[in-house]
């Protein structure tokens, strides 16, 4: 039974994990490929909202509040910090917005202090210049999101051009400029949750995704794979415990879950106690880590395999100091 609770515990954690990497992804996609506005807004709200649930307090269940930590999305990283404040939806959003339109640059500064940051009246960073793409999107004073590029200078409309036609062209989302995303949302307890998103190297789309072969990642130590099976998708925040990774296997879901009940003992994995029902997969564990297989069909006879690993250790959360 406390192998079946670990579990459960564990599952909501590493789904989150997906979501909320899967959609920064969607994002940036549609974006780049210019996709209808509003398929970006709904996208970009539910990607802040599922961000905020990251850096949970294992004992508590509680969201960390003020750290700063990275989200590895195959192996590109993101930094992430998360906080509440008495400052309403609008407020909060406001003042993102004109700092993006004012000093993109600088709110990396800011990000890493979000805690106090997002108070009201607190100063801000006033350094660098104004962001490129400036999106504000707002329901009701009760969620919404800014997103801009920080690039370090001010583009003419001809150097946006360009920069967007070469960030197309080449999957290097970076040449717009650096991502700037801050999401907030009401709170059940009359406060708004803010979560802010940055990056701060390259963040190539095309090298993250590629058409062949697997995509940049790690696989679990020893875990078997089918012959053919690509990765497609690794995600972990830096420092915790749980890892998510994702297989395109040219066979069906009933074959694949076969697969590795098969080849699972040999390689040192023991099967645990988790349902019947082959929809949620199944459980396994080593001296290293619990794991959860779930196998879903997918187009042309593949399946898609979902492998989640939870550490048997505490977790830390990695916080770095301000850039």
């Amino acid at each position: 039974m406390r192998m079946i609770h670990r579990f459960q515990r564990m599952m909501p954690r590493v789904i989150r994990v997906t979501v909320a990497a899967t959609a920064l992804s969607l994002i940036a996609s549609a974006a780049l490929a210019k996709k209808v506005y509003g398929d970006v807004n709904d996208m970009a709200v539910h990607f802040g909202e599922e961000l905020a649930k990251l850096p949970m307090d294992q004992t508590t269940g509680r969201i960390v509040e003020g750290d700063y930590y990275r989200l590895r999305m195959n192996d590109a990283p993101l930094n992430v910090a998360s906080a509440l404040t008495h400052a309403g939806v609008g407020k909060v959003l406001q003042r993102a917005e004109e700092d993006c339109g004012a000093h993109a640059d600088g709110m990396a500064t800011d990000f890493a202090h979000l805690e106090k940051v997002v108070q009201s009246n607190a100063p801000h960073a006033e350094a660098g210049s104004p962001g490129f793409g400036v999106v504000r999107s707002e329901a009701a004073n009760k969620i919404g999101y800014v997103l801009c590029f920080a690039n370090g200078g001010k583009y003419s409309p001809l150097e946006a051009w360009q920069q967007v036609a070469e960030a197309a062209r080449t999957g290097e989302l970076t040449k717009i400029g650096q991502v700037r995303y801050v999401t907030a949302r009401k709170d059940g307890e009359g406060k708004t949750r803010v979560t802010a998103v940055w990056t701060d190297q390259p963040f190539n789309l095309f090298e993250m995704f590629p058409t062949t072969g697997d995509a940049p990642g790690s696989d679990a130590p020893n875990m078997p794979r089918p012959e053919g099976a690509r990765r497609i998708f690794t995600a972990y925040a830096e420092g915790a415990p749980a890892a998510i990774r994702v297989y395109d296997v040219p066979m069906n879901s009933h074959d694949a879950h076969q697969f590795y009940q098969e080849k699972m003992p040999g390689a040192g994995f023991q099967p645990q106690l988790w349902t019947e029902d082959q929809r949620f997969g199944a459980a396994y564990s080593n001296p290293i880590a619990d794991y959860i297989v779930v196998a879903t069909e997918a187009p042309n006879g593949h399946s898609a395999v979902t492998i989640t690993e939870s550490r048997m250790r505490q977790v830390t959360v990695d916080t770095k100091p301000a850039p």
